[in-house]
């Protein structure tokens, strides 16, 4: 599907390719032990389009795909591993059992396009095998394209949507692919999608059980008011004034109200403790051999990733970002069923 939107689109002026998610693999320079890193598989243009510029070196290009030997590094591994050395550049990096040049060094700040999940090293997309990249239902990539200038959002969702028809026409699907293309400026993930209506429902109820509360306060506030009808009185009759009395009454709420937002501080860390979920510390890292759509392994190594450009406006990528206001970044996830039918979801970025 990747070449169908690069080749025959009519409103993207750029597309690249990477990986659903981030792998993971040992990582050595000659005598030099990165540690495990986690690395993502990308097509040559892929930092063309993001618009990020290495800070040394080059970034890797098409004719990088066919050798599949030259990688480039994050700017926290090229410290953290290499403490900075311009002479890392040229080098041979082991990344499992195989090897590959170091081209160059990512900008700092950018870590790749998936929220929350940053990468240390990318790869040609053709560290995937053969079969990977050519078989149609081993959909384990993402499809990111840059919109034309002058090109709306509702053209370039028209266009994907011609072109997935096109594509399920081709490949027989049963039924011909869904697409659907929103707004990913803020970065992608998958979480976000899928827990951000159960949030507002939750953030809905606990405003209302807020209100609930502030009432029934009030109400308490009020009944206390009355019990103290008499006293007030004999403090009008001493010669205060009902200005001074609103005060105190005021002084007495804000000191009550204080009072309750410092217990609920102290008591709020203890209860989302009691709420945290445990986090299992060996969960399994994905190594560098190949996965093909068809298999459980695979299924379970994509299911959980997203895919979304965050580059931060201070760094040089970002302020390269920022100057692009008529692009759109897009994002493609594909998913297909046992009986060949499916759907995409297209999501874009735009600033």
């Amino acid at each position: 599907m990747f070449e169908v939107i690069r080749d025959r689109n009519e409103v993207l002026s750029g597309a690249l390719l990477t990986s659903s998610g981030r792998f993971g693999a040992s990582v050595r320079l000659g005598d030099i032990d990165a540690g495990d890193v986690h690395f993502s598989p990308v097509s040559g243009d892929y930092f063309a389009v993001l618009g990020v510029s290495p800070v040394i070196g080059r970034a890797l290009t098409e004719e990088d795909l066919a050798a599949s030997n030259t990688s480039v590094i994050s700017y926290g591994l090229w410290q953290r591993a290499f403490t900075s050395d311009p002479a890392v550049l040229g080098k041979s990096l082991r990344v499992g059992n195989r090897r590959y040049t170091i081209v160059g060094v990512a900008p700092a700040g950018f870590t790749g396009v998936a929220t929350g999940q940053p990468v240390d090293l990318w790869l040609p997309v053709t560290w995937m095998d053969r079969q990977a990249l050519q078989n149609p239902v081993a959909l384990m990539f993402r499809v990111l394209a840059r919109r034309k200038p002058g090109i709306s959002e509702e053209q370039a969702r028209a266009n994907m949507e011609l072109l997935a028809r096109q594509w399920s026409v081709e490949w027989k699907f049963e039924r011909p692919m869904q697409v659907e293309v929103a707004p990913a400026s803020g970065g992608l993930t998958q979480l976000r999608r899928r827990f951000s209506r159960p949030l507002l429902v939750l953030m809905t109820v606990v405003a209302l059980l807020l209100l609930i509360a502030a009432a029934n306060v009030a109400n308490l506030l009020l009944a206390r008011a009355s019990a103290r009808q008499r006293e007030m009185g004999v403090r009008l009759s001493l010669g205060a004034s009902r200005t001074r009395l609103i005060r105190q009454l005021l002084t007495e709420s804000f000191v009550l109200g204080g009072a309750g937002g410092v217990l609920g501080l102290l008591v709020a860390p203890g209860a989302a403790g009691l709420n945290r979920a445990p986090v299992s510390s060996d969960a399994p890292v994905l190594g560098p051999a190949p996965a093909h759509a068809g298999t459980p392994a695979s299924r379970s190594a994509v299911r959980d990733f997203a895919a979304g450009a965050r580059i931060p406006r201070s760094s040089p990528a970002g302020r390269s970002h920022d100057r692009k206001k008529s692009s759109l970044l897009i994002t493609l996830a594909a998913s297909l069923t046992a009986s060949g039918s499916g759907g995409f979801r297209l999501l874009t970025r735009s600033r």
